[in-house]
């Protein structure tokens, strides 16, 4: 998926810089955008070795994330003619499945989202008055890997409490803007927001009563979150 993400990046990119000096327009870009973003997020399973207590051995407990709908809203400022920066704040709907959190508990589903909030820096490819203007983005924020309440109460019934998680991210990516108007224009953007895996408050090793291995997580690594998304902008301002 990742490879994917960076070669459709790369190629949308070499195109639009191609074009866009072809389409020049006086003052098209003016400081203020915001936009409403919808599309799609991707998350990698994973996987972590977990220990026993008193047992010296590891068991491998697994995060399953399923791939959901994204929808977000981004407030922009241009900066000169090549930069700006950008507060955005996206939903993804990813449900989660826990898989062997103990030998009782191979599997459990939950409803999970995860909100994002994120500052960026943006690098044009193109000045303020090219109508196609593709772009680079760095920035870092924080993620809320949220479970729903129902969800919650189901796992609390089988021995398991779980609980968000507030996770800081880092976020890489880019995109292409088109202004359709002199006011209404259309983006198209593709982010990778990473962070640590979330432990959602359960303990890091296993515990053991009356001879029953408990359930327990033990994060390790990082976790990659791809989001594929287009949408409208209104740009206002001067230029």
């Amino acid at each position: 998926m990742r490879k994917f993400a960076l070669i459709t990046l790369l190629l949308s990119l070499a195109l639009c810089t191609t074009v866009q000096a072809q389409l020049q327009y006086p003052n098209l870009y003016k400081e203020w955008e915001v936009a409403a973003l919808f599309g799609a997020a991707f998350v990698g399973d994973v996987s972590s070795e977990t220990p026993v207590e008193e047992e010296g051995v590891t068991r491998p407990v697994g995060l399953d994330y399923s791939s959901g709908f994204l929808m977000g809203v981004r407030l922009t400022q241009n900066l000169k003619q090549k930069m700006g920066a950008e507060l955005d704040y996206t939903y993804a709907n990813q449900p989660l499945t826990y898989l062997n959190l103990s030998p009782t508990i191979p599997e459990l589903k939950v409803g999970h989202g995860v909100h994002s909030f994120v500052y960026s820096i943006l690098y044009y490819f193109g000045d303020r008055n090219s109508r196609v203007r593709p772009f680079a983005s760095l920035g870092a924020g924080a993620s809320l890997f949220q479970i729903d309440g129902s969800s919650k109460f189901e796992a609390a019934s089988r021995g398991v409490d779980v609980n968000d998680t507030w996770k800081f991210v880092g976020s890489f990516g880019g995109g292409v803007k088109y202004m359709i108007n002199e006011s209404i224009g259309a983006r198209f953007d593709v982010r990778d927001l990473i962070s640590g895996v979330p432990n959602y408050s359960l303990p890091s090793t296993s515990s053991i009563e009356d001879g029953t291995i408990g359930p327990a997580f033990r994060p390790d690594g990082l976790l990659s979150d791809w989001q594929f998304s287009g949408g409208v902008f209104f740009t206002w301002g001067g230029p």
